[in-house]
């Protein structure tokens, strides 16, 4: 049979015992789970922040995009006015009803420059004609404001006299076109 006597158990020892047992469970608990805590917490925080940042971000992303699109759907005449190819010589049948059939024998459109730029290549065109009245080169103006390409009559514009009482006007056209590559 078993002995179901209780040993003699030293009440010092075990007390000290015990009491080193839980000092070091403190300190486990102390030094390591705490600053864990402390890191967690932190990190919870920071990437709270960063949510909070986040949708922000996206919400102001968001108007930004409606604001491109409805400018887009809003000035895509504008837009096509870019796309549109020019070519000179339909520029020339374009605006010959603004020229007498005389004056269109001294019409002249020759390309001076070309720049390219990123999104947007600029020609420049030097062009000199003979009209009989300023009038003339008013309905001009209005025309090429609501041609299908993008053009601005440049500065300086020359008028001259010639003896036949004619106007002769000599300007610069630039052509403002899109890129290809960027539509």
């Amino acid at each position: 049979m078993a002995n179901n006597r209780p040993r003699n158990i030293n009440i010092t020892k075990a007390t000290l015992f015990t009491l080193f047992i839980a000092l070091m469970v403190f300190a486990l608990i102390y030094f390591i789970y705490i600053p864990d805590m402390r890191r967690f917490k932190l990190a919870k925080m920071t990437n709270d922040r960063a949510g909070i940042t986040l949708q922000q971000t996206k919400s102001e992303l968001r108007v930004h995009q409606d604001n491109l699109v409805a400018a887009k759907t809003e000035h895509s005449d504008k837009l096509a006015v870019l796309k549109n190819d020019f070519s000179s010589e339909n520029f020339h049948k374009d605006i010959s009803s603004f020229f007498s059939k005389l004056d269109l024998e001294s019409l002249k459109i020759n390309q001076s420059a070309s720049l390219k730029l990123p999104r947007m290549t600029i020609s420049e065109y030097n062009v000199s004609a003979e009209l009989r009245e300023p009038a003339d080169f008013y309905d001009f103006v209005e025309f090429i404001n609501s041609y299908k390409n993008a053009i601005e009559i440049a500065l300086p514009i020359n008028v001259k006299v010639d003896q036949g009482d004619r106007l002769l006007w000599s300007f610069g056209v630039k052509i403002y076109q899109s890129n290809p590559d960027q539509y």
